[in-house]
């Protein structure tokens, strides 16, 4: 059973409330509802059946990305968040600026603390802490940072944890300061603050990217004739506790397939509690690191024309293989970081039609995106692990990707960001919006 969900603006359910005449946001008039009770969906599905419900969201909008937190799921727009309950489709609470739909190309970034309950959001030169559970607004900063997209990073605006904010500056060394919330106004000394060495041949060391998990700041520097570094520290003392150097400690594999559109030296993703570097696309490397120890993982996951890695999990990874001797066979294998074989599952090339990047990885199954008809129209084929089974499930929205040529475009538009397993549901972006009206579809 499908059920729709229509809006005209934003779903106002019986538990969310408005806020009497929120104060402007960067010079935006702000929409801003709030919820009392969150939601509670339950865990992430372990396979899906049927479409659930479908989200459509005001003309003019679109959907940037979908982020899971602890109650449901939080929807980036172009014009502001809404967070929504993924059990029925509604908007819990939202945090709109309903009269700017260009801010994808303004002074705007989001970020999330790594357990997903606080997000960080910049729209001009304020920065809004939002619970991501009620929409409720904690705390407004004033900056002076511009320009667009990768504000949150140590050198900009400082990367959000839920004990505070970190961020860096340099002099021939690079300084890195967490600060609690709420001193982020005060001189005082605060929280702690920690010292990378610059370079020895006496040039100033630059922060290349930061990355948060729970325990953990990871922050990849590097010199302009050396290879990147990366060091650990712990988030709640300041202690540098790893660090590795590339080259000497970790090699990535420069002979990989698909070929990269552009070298990927020192961009890295986290998984949990691993840091993996994205030397193929988004969310596939090679090189997967424990940011908790430091230790190297692994730094030769395989990825040929004929074994060929989708993705890196916080357990293992997946890889589809092509056999001469299977004809017309595809086999997703999902292995451990050893190399074994954790579980497969085997299916004819036309069952599993279609790209090989638009994918959801749950514990009973693959749900992936499939070619169907002449149209090249699209529907979801669910794959079960261990055995030959599937299931298709026919969509109610559009997804037309026939004109997208790379993977890293793929993966932008139909990918991890907008594709993805939430609590409650998995969760699906149209593609492309051809009436300017944003949709996507739960998968339960």
């Amino acid at each position: 059973m499908s059920i729709s969900v229509f809006l005209a603006g934003c779903s106002v359910n019986s538990t969310e409330n408005q806020n009497p005449g929120p104060e402007p946001l960067a010079g935006h008039a702000l929409e801003h509802h709030t919820t009392d009770i969150p939601p509670d969906p339950g865990p992430v599905p372990s396979t899906v059946t049927e479409t659930a419900w479908t989200w459509e969201g005001t003309p003019g909008t679109t959907i940037q990305a979908i982020h899971p937190t602890p109650s449901g799921a939080l929807i980036e727009l172009n014009n502001g968040l809404i967070g929504m309950d993924t059990t029925t489709g509604e908007t819990t609470w939202s945090y709109l600026l309903p009269d700017s739909t260009d801010l994808e190309e303004d002074e705007t970034d989001l970020a999330l603390t790594p357990d997903g309950t606080i997000a960080a959001f910049s729209p001009g030169q304020t920065t809004v802490l939002l619970d991501t559970a009620t929409g409720q607004e904690h705390q407004r900063i004033d900056h002076q940072t511009e320009g667009s997209d990768d504000l949150f990073t140590p050198t900009r605006l400082g990367l959000p944890h839920t004990t505070g904010n970190l961020t860096s500056t340099s002099d021939h060394d690079l300084h890195l300061t967490l600060t609690p919330w709420e001193h982020q106004d005060q001189d005082q000394d605060t929280g702690w603050e920690t010292t990378l060495p610059g370079c020895d041949d006496g040039n100033n060391a630059i922060i290349e990217q930061g990355l948060l998990t729970d325990e953990t700041a990871v922050i990849v520097h590097t010199c302009p004739t050396q290879d990147p570094a990366l060091t650990g520290i712990d988030l709640q003392t300041g202690e540098q506790t790893w660090h590795l150097q590339q080259g000497d400690d970790y090699q990535p594999d420069e002979n990989v397939y698909p070929i990269p559109l552009s070298p990927r030296k020192t961009d890295f993703f986290v998984s949990d509690d691993l840091l993996v570097l994205e030397n193929i696309s988004l969310q596939r490397g090679t090189v997967v690191i424990d940011t908790t120890t430091g230790d190297l993982i692994t730094d030769d996951l395989p990825s040929t024309a004929d074994d060929s890695l989708l993705r890196v999990f916080p357990n293992g990874y997946l890889n589809v293989v092509s056999n001469s001797s299977e004809h017309n066979k595809v086999r997703y294998e999902l292995r451990d970081f050893d190399g074994s074989v954790r579980d497969t599952i085997s299916t004819d090339e036309n069952v599993a039609r279609g790209s090989n990047h638009s994918f959801v990885l749950l514990e009973e199954s693959l749900v992936k995106l499939r070619l169907t008809g002449e149209e090249k129209e699209q529907e979801i084929v669910v794959l079960e692990w261990g055995n030959d089974n599937d299931h298709r499930i026919p969509l109610n929205i559009e997804l037309n990707t026939e004109d997208i040529l790379n993977s890293d475009r793929l993966n932008r538009e139909v990918g991890p960001m907008t594709f993805r397993e939430v609590p409650g549901a998995v969760l699906l972006r149209e593609f492309p919006r051809n009436d300017h009206t944003p949709r996507l579809t739960a998968l339960r």
